[in-house]
C-alpha cells in the first residue's frame, strides 16, 4: 500500500499513514488506531470529518479529527475531549451519539454516530427551496438539539 492512502487505497487529506494519527503534508492520509478510514465526508477550518469503520465492532462511524496545523493547539484540543465527554453523556434524538474520543500521535479525534441521508444542502440543491412547514419542522428538531447542547456545555 502506498503512503498517504487509507487502507483501500484512498487519499485523505492533511494526514499521513502511521501507526498514530500522524500529522503529514498536504496529500497525505490519516490512520487513527482501530479504525479503518473510508472516505471524507467533509472539512472545515479546524479539520475534517470522514466515514470510518471501527475494525472491532465492524461498525461505520462518522471520524472527526482536528488538524494538527490548526491555529488552536493543544489547548484547543483539551477542550474539544472535555466537550466530547460532556456529549457522550447526552441520548437525544436530535445529537448525534458519541462513541470514543481520544489524541494519538497530538492528533485529537472522535468517533461518533454515523447518521445516513442527505445534507440539507443536498437537499436543497435537488428539491429548492422547503415548504414554511418543513422548515418549520426542521428548525424544532434543530432546537432541541441544541437545547440538550447548552445543558452539556454547563459541565464541560
Amino acid at each position: 500500500m502506498k503512503e498517504g492512502a487509507g487502507d483501500d487505497g484512498r487519499t485523505v487529506r492533511g494526514f499521513r499513514k502511521g501507526r498514530a494519527a500522524e500529522p503529514a503534508s498536504a496529500g497525505g492520509g490519516v490512520r487513527v488506531p482501530g479504525y479503518r478510514v473510508i472516505r471524507e465526508l467533509g472539512s472545515g477550518g479546524m479539520g475534517s470529518v470522514y466515514e470510518a469503520e471501527d475494525v472491532v465492532l465492524r461498525r461505520r462511524v462518522a471520524l472527526k479529527v482536528i488538524r494538527p496545523d490548526a491555529e488552536s493547539g493543544a489547548p484547543a484540543g483539551e477542550r474539544f475531549l472535555r466537550e466530547a465527554r460532556a456529549l457522550a453523556g447526552i441520548e437525544h434524538e436530535n445529537v448525534v451519539r458519541i462513541h470514543q474520543a481520544g489524541k494519538d500521535g497530538g492528533v485529537y479525534w472522535l468517533a461518533m454516530e454515523l447518521l445516513q441521508g442527505e445534507s440539507l444542502e443536498s437537499r436543497i440543491r435537488r428539491a429548492g427551496a422547503a415548504a414554511d412547514a418543513e422548515v418549520v419542522r426542521f428548525a424544532r428538531g434543530a432546537l432541541r438539539g441544541r437545547g440538550q447542547l447548552e445543558r452539556c456545555r454547563r459541565y464541560a
